[in-house]
């Protein structure tokens, strides 16, 4: 296992700081902590779940506390762990700290992959998107993150409605290839692996039917139809939506592709307009369906009675599969839509031998106090020797010199990257003032220093 997946943990970002505690005005206790990235205290309040009162108004479901398939807590072992939601607005009045904590939660359940519809996010704001995934990569420094959304919106706004987004950790991150977006902000995806392994997840949101007269004109489907008809296209948004996305997924898949499909899809497998049927004609089978041997599955949003968030996957996925399940309304994090996960085994991208080199994002090390500089570079230093980097540096050189295969060079690469950061982590963690606290926040001139050093 990567030490950066430990490492990147995002229950080592915030510091509980017990004593202080604060009640705003709107009754929701508040857990003073200490975020040492914007080193200020900063409050995480313990939300009451708005969308309960709505749930009871509309005949409670016996399953809506329950888990449908597995549960997260028997997390197997090596595994790839993806989670899809529709999060019903993802930064709620502008608060990125509550976006920065709701992540470092996820982080702690073991997630790899945090899939978001329905964002609720302007993409065309100036510097928002920028200053979400800055937030992000905070509390998981060697990860990725990017949202997509409707172009041309007014961008006067954070809001706009619609939306997706998604992210990954280092684990990930180390398999990344590439990523894409539909232009209409439909979609979002992001391809990992390498040689034959190839994965790419989708992250999708389609809006729910309307028309010129029954939607708003900023509604997500009337951005949508707007943006068709600018292309001279007078297709329902609904109907154009799933035929592009049907339409990309079959090259895709003809090519060797593995994919998998997640998101809010506002539409059931039994439903008239034949979603279920579009998707298996192309060879994907849905997880949920396939899992649980039928199409009649619990609800996933609070106001409806069947499930409209779907995973949809490859044959070679879904054999792959660990396990899978739907989360109960309100777990892990607070939507009117169930979150969905699936448990990959993590040899589809990664072979049993290979030891993972951490990313470099997550050596990009600050910091402004000089003795605790000093005392990391003679850490440093120490553990340098004593475990003879140089001299396994200058023995590396001379297998690449001689007539040694790739596979050998490679697998020497990676022992000496995985004990380089150690040493790192180690020399961190003992000139920390925070226990097990990943430290992000280095100066410039260390960082040059330590160059230097390294070489």
């Amino acid at each position: 296992m990567s030490p950066a997946r430990n490492q990147c943990k995002a229950g080592s970002v915030f510091q509980e700081v017990e004593h202080m505690a604060l009640h705003d005005t709107r009754g929701g206790k508040r857990n003073t902590v200490f975020n040492p990235y914007l080193n200020e205290y900063v409050t995480k309040r313990t939300k009451k779940h708005r969308y309960l009162q709505t749930v009871l108004a509309t005949s409670p479901n016996k399953y809506d506390n329950e888990w449908i398939g597995d549960d997260v807590e028997k997390a197997p072992k090596n595994n790839l762990r993806l989670w899809f939601q529709n999060c019903n607005g993802m930064i709620k009045g502008g608060d990125i700290r509550e976006f920065q904590f709701d992540v470092a939660n996820m982080a702690d359940g073991g997630i790899n992959y945090f899939s978001f519809s329905e964002t609720c996010v302007n993409h065309s704001k100036f510097g928002l998107s920028s200053k979400i995934s800055d937030a992000f990569k905070q509390v998981i420094p060697s990860g990725g993150f990017s949202l997509h959304n409707t172009p041309d919106y007014p961008r006067i706004s954070n809001y706009q409605p619609g939306g997706v987004a998604a992210g990954f950790d280092d684990v990930l991150r180390m398999r990344f290839l590439k990523e894409g977006r539909d232009e209409m902000g439909r979609w979002i995806w992001q391809e990992f692996g390498q040689n034959d392994r190839i994965l790419r997840i989708y992250t999708v949101y389609r809006v729910n039917d309307g028309s010129d007269f029954a939607s708003g004109v900023n509604t997500a489907w009337s951005q949508q139809k707007r943006a068709l008809l600018k292309n001279k296209n007078t297709s329902n948004p609904r109907k154009n939506m799933m035929e592009m996305l049907v339409r990309e997924l079959k090259e895709v898949t003809e090519r060797g592709v593995n994919v998998v499909v997640g998101g809010d899809f506002n539409e059931s497998l039994s439903s008239p307009e034949k979603m279920s049927e579009m998707m298996e004609s192309i060879g994907l089978c849905n997880v949920f369906q396939n899992r649980n041997n039928t199409t009649d599955l619990p609800r996933t949003h609070a106001r409806g009675s069947k499930a409209i968030d779907h995973i949809w996957v490859t044959p070679y996925i879904r054999d792959n599969i660990v396990s899978a399940g739907m989360a109960p309304f309100g777990y892990m994090y607070e939507s009117d839509h169930r979150g969905m996960f699936i448990d990959l085994n993590e040899s589809m991208l990664f072979q049993p031998e290979d030891i993972k080199i951490v990313y470099h994002d997550f050596r990009r090390l600050k910091s402004t106090a000089p003795n605790r500089i000093k005392k990391y570079m003679r850490i440093l230093t120490s553990e340098w020797k004593i475990h003879k980097v140089d001299i396994e540096y200058m023995k590396m050189l001379e297998l690449c010199a001689e007539s040694t295969t790739t596979e050998e060079i490679r697998t020497v690469a990676n022992l000496l990257d995985k004990n380089i950061t150690k040493i790192m982590i180690r020399a961190e963690n003992k000139c920390s003032a925070l226990a097990s606290h990943h430290l992000e926040a280095w100066s410039p001139e260390l960082m040059a220093t330590l160059k230097n050093k390294r070489y």
